[in-house]
């Protein structure tokens, strides 16, 4: 009996540690959800300059977290940036229970290396 106590309590724990740990990963505009997006931007079409914002930065980050030398790894962060606005607006559209970083993260697998 108290193994089982035992390790109802330790999956508990894991459990609640995980969550904790998930929910502080994700800082700011990428923590929200597709569909907590597309309703603010719907409410005030202005609010997509700070995600977008926060989306280079991320992509930055992404690219910075490369070894050195491995320069072939990193993106090319240059492209049109309505462009790249359209293209996450479009991945929540379709993927409303995904996180804004998850869309970020496509924007980004899908621009060209260097």
């Amino acid at each position: 009996m108290r193994a089982v106590s035992v390790c109802v309590i330790l999956i508990f724990a894991l459990g609640f540690t995980e969550s904790n740990a998930e929910d502080f990963a994700i800082r700011g505009y990428g923590g929200t959800t597709c569909a907590q997006f597309g309703q603010v931007y719907r409410d005030n079409l202005a609010i997509e300059e700070p995600y977008y914002s926060w989306a280079l930065g991320f992509m930055s980050g992404l690219n910075f977290a490369q070894k050195p030398g491995d320069l072939h790894k990193m993106r090319k962060l240059d492209g049109d940036p309505d462009e790249q606005k359209g293209l996450l607006r479009r991945y929540c559209a379709t993927n409303p229970l995904k996180n804004y970083m998850d869309a970020v993260t496509a924007l980004y697998l899908g621009m060209p290396r260097f």
